[in-house]
């Protein structure tokens, strides 16, 4: 639980500095939230209990992880990436 935190509070991080106009650390807190932070919280996610309970795919987790980066581009990004093409 406390790498997801870890992760939150970082990719968190990463999109208030981007916001605040930082170019630097928002790519390093980003880089370490979804590319460090949030693998290694699935692949450390508890193992089942019950021996029946075989691994499942974690595809619950995958589409909110999906939908909350698709919330967060289209709010932070999203914006100003139309003014490149003009």
């Amino acid at each position: 639980m406390m790498l997801w935190i870890l992760a939150g509070a970082s990719i968190a991080g990463g999109f208030v500095t981007l916001w605040n106009g930082g170019t630097t650390v928002p790519a390093s807190l980003l880089v370490l939230g979804y590319c460090v932070l949030v693998p290694l919280a699935i692949i450390r996610r508890r193992e089942p209990v019950d021996s029946k309970d075989t691994a499942r795919a974690p595809y619950g987790e995958a589409v909110i992880a999906a939908l909350a980066v698709f919330v967060l581009y289209v709010f932070s990004l999203a914006p100003s990436t139309a003014m490149w093409d003009t």
